[in-house]
């Protein structure tokens, strides 16, 4: 019980302590590579790619306290063509830790889950994914920074791996 008690307060306190030191926001969108595959029948090579199911997605980085990175993504694509159209829209979060913080350049590593839905002529399906990231976050100057990644996420329903390659453009809009 004498053990239990200080984690649980350390537990409570950390959200507190990070979000009174006030978060930077950076937002920006990737470019990459994707490779997709399931270990024969199927190997997809997606560039531009490296977001959600090799989809260029939107994020925003919240970086609280000494490092901590919470990284929500969005991406959506429509496909027309031959009278069918496809549409999906991504959702994705990660949470991570930047080993140097926010303020300078750093490696950081994270870990998250996606959810992937998908609409064409033929039907509609959806797709939960979980995965993690390393990369290296360069500050450019004081308002933009560049990330170099690699992740891998492993798709749960189809059964499909997923592995990326990707550089990150963030413009930082909220620094303490």
């Amino acid at each position: 019980m004498k053990i239990r008690f200080p984690a649980f307060a350390a537990l409570l306190l950390f959200p507190v302590t990070a979000y009174a030191q006030g978060p930077t926001i950076e937002i920006g969108s990737g470019l990459g590579a994707s490779i997709l595959t399931n270990g024969g029948s199927l190997t997809h090579i997606g560039v531009p790619g490296a977001g959600i199911v090799g989809q260029a997605p939107l994020f925003v980085n919240f970086f609280f306290g000494r490092g901590v990175l919470i990284q929500p993504e969005v991406s959506f694509n429509i496909l027309s063509g031959g009278g069918e159209t496809l549409t999906t829209l991504g959702v994705a979060g990660h949470l991570g830790y930047a080993f140097s913080g926010a303020a300078a350049n750093s490696a950081y590593a994270s870990v998250g889950g996606a959810v992937q839905y998908a609409d064409s002529d033929f039907g509609s399906n959806s797709e939960f994914g979980v995965g993690a990231r390393v990369g290296y976050r360069v500050l450019v100057n004081t308002g933009f920074a560049i990330g170099f990644e690699g992740g891998f996420r492993r798709w749960f329903d189809s059964e499909v791996n997923e592995i990326t390659i990707a550089i990150r453009l963030g413009g930082i809009v909220s620094a303490p």
